[in-house]
């Protein structure tokens, strides 16, 4: 096969794949996940009315996602199953880009496919791709801009940089985090065009071509947050990230401690994610030390009892999603049988091994820059290198001082594996070793047995995810549809009571400690038997998972 047909096979392999995996989860079902119920108010608002209004508990910029969702729904019409399709189909444009993106840093298709499968089927990808989350679009758009700022690097052509500029504004405003790439790209450009590299002097042509993409980026940002404050759009939450990470430098002593924090529970989630990739870098000479310390820590954990998860958000200890209803999110109480602690600690082992091996890569590649700098000749691979660190590090930083939930990563998995496919692709510290073809056949099967691991783990919690959500709507379907129960006197959880009981000042007012918008209601859906409340109905539904039946409880306030 020629170049072209071999990569539009591997594509069709993706999606063929991507497809198989959609069947396997049945994502069937009218009804919101996580947050998606407020940016889904945000379409359904400009189907209506043609204006971009979101709702108050928004504080993503989101105007593109909603473009994006209003076209799709303006042929299928509106509902979350389309919303969920709209995302389905945005995210394996995220896959193809990943997997485009590796082939333009000159690397093989075997590597390229297999990032693509990697991040496809990791379990925050995967999960959120069947949601209507911004953060499978924020990534997918980032990664494109990513793939024209690189082509610009390597080639110097305006349609790459005029391209890099629009995706990235697409970024933006779709999160404002989005302003990391131009950032980066900024500092990067400015900084490989210093006469000590070119023996020229920097021109305002550079000058230009490198900090126009940050200008416009803040200057787009501006005019939209001013059309929305002075029109009356700015929802209540938006800035609350940015107005709570201002607040911190407050207390500049607890900077420190949150950083290192964040930072340590992050790079554990990514050694995680990244094992089944960066195994084939743990060579000869690290890989004593990095066995010491892996093990050390790994002690430490399993002596405090802190196995994975350690964050928050998408994955549970039951799986994937949050539990959202009033006896798991509320009371904290453990309402559905958490996955065997055996396999949460074989997964910090890997997270802790696959993180160490992150730093440690991380340490060989800055130290690689900085012998290219002595020497005065930063390559153009190297360049692009450099750029996908340090934009890692600035998207990193707020979300390490701010706060941590495990979706945020998600940019993250495109930009370290890349990096480090670039530094060992140029600079094979272990060539000897490669050449063993039992050592390449080990790391090998060790690399895929985890990827096989990574998508069952993704497939089989994101079905049961679906599978109980389906539940618990069909209970209130049948509270409100037989019973006659006004929505008005039901608690169904996060989801129902943002969905259509959302009051941005309901904290204010609310004197029941609970901060969903729900107060004393008679009839709540619950995952365990509560005191004060009897039981009306139950509605069974199956765990893969733990292969065991599980129940939703219509209780009623006695």
């Amino acid at each position: 096969m020629s170049i072209r047909q071999s990569i539009i096979f591997d594509l069709f392999l993706l999606t063929a794949l991507w497809l198989i995996a959609i069947v396997l989860v049945n994502p069937s079902g009218d009804f919101p996940l996580n947050d998606d119920w407020s940016y889904a108010i945000a379409v359904q608002r400009m189907l209506e009315t043609g204006d971009f209004r979101p709702l108050g508990w928004t504080s993503s910029a989101l105007i593109t996602q909603t473009l994006w969702a209003t076209a799709f729904c303006s042929i299928f019409g509106f509902s979350f199953e389309v919303l969920r399709g709209a995302t389905l189909v945005v995210s394996i444009f995220g896959i193809f880009t990943i997997y485009l993106l590796t082939l333009q840093l000159k690397l093989n298709r075997k590597t390229a496919f297999f990032l693509a499968l990697c991040i496809a089927f990791n379990p925050l990808w995967f999960a959120l791709s069947f949601t209507f989350m911004t953060d499978v679009y924020f990534a997918t758009f980032t990664a494109i801009t990513l793939l024209f700022f690189v082509r610009f690097f390597q080639n110097r052509k305006w349609i790459d940089w005029s391209l890099g500029i629009a995706f990235s504004l697409v970024a933006i405003l779709c999160r404002q985090f989005g302003l990391f790439v131009p950032m980066a790209f900024c500092v990067v450009f400015l900084f490989v065009n210093l006469k000590i590299f070119t023996n020229k002097k920097i021109s305002l042509y550079i000058i230009l071509q490198a900090i126009l993409p940050l200008i416009i980026g803040l200057t787009t940002l501006f005019i939209f947050q001013n059309w929305m404050e002075n029109t009356g759009r700015t929802p209540f939450a938006y800035g609350n990230q940015t107005n709570r990470l201002w607040s911190l430098f407050q207390n500049p002593m607890e900077l420190p401690v949150r950083f290192f924090k964040n930072s340590f529970i992050a790079i554990i989630y990514l050694g995680w994610f990244l094992l089944p990739i960066n195994g084939g870098r743990w060579t000869v000479e690290g890989k004593r030390w990095m066995t010491f310390f892996s093990a050390v820590i790994f002690f430490a954990l399993f002596c405090l009892d802190k196995p994975m998860p350690l964050g928050k958000n998408i994955i549970q200890e039951t799986g994937i999603g949050p539990l959202s209803l009033y006896d798991t999110m509320i009371l904290d109480l453990p309402g559905v049988e958490s996955i065997g602690s055996w396999f949460w600690y074989f997964i910090t082992g890997i997270g802790v091994l696959g993180g160490v091996l992150i730093i440690y890569l991380i340490i060989n590649v800055l130290k690689n820059i900085l012998i290219q700098v002595k020497k005065r000749n930063l390559d153009i691979e190297t360049s692009v290198g450099l750029f996908f660190l340090l934009g890692a590090f600035i998207y990193f930083l707020p979300i390490a001082l701010h706060g941590f939930f495990d979706r945020y990563l998600l940019p993250l998995l495109i930009v370290l594996p890349v990096s480090f496919f670039i530094f060992y692709n140029k600079n094979n510290t272990n060539k000897k070793h490669d050449n063993l073809e039992n050592t390449a056949n080990w790391r090998m099967y060790i690399g895929v047995g985890l990827l096989i691991i990574q998508i069952a783990f993704s497939i089989i919690t994101m079905h049961d995810y679906m599978s109980w959500n389906r539940t618990r709507w069909a209970a209130i379907r049948h509270l409100n549809e037989v019973e006659n129960i006004p929505f008005e006197d039901i608690d169904g959880g996060l989801e129902f009571n943002g969905l259509y009981f959302y009051d941005a000042q309901y904290q204010a007012r609310d004197t029941t400690g609970i901060w969903w918008w729900t107060g004393e209601r008679d009839y709540v859906l619950s995952f365990s038997e509560l005191p004060n409340f009897k039981v009306v109905k139950k509605y069974k539904y199956f765990r893969f998972i733990n292969q065991s039946h599980e129940e939703i409880l219509i209780l009623k306030r006695k």
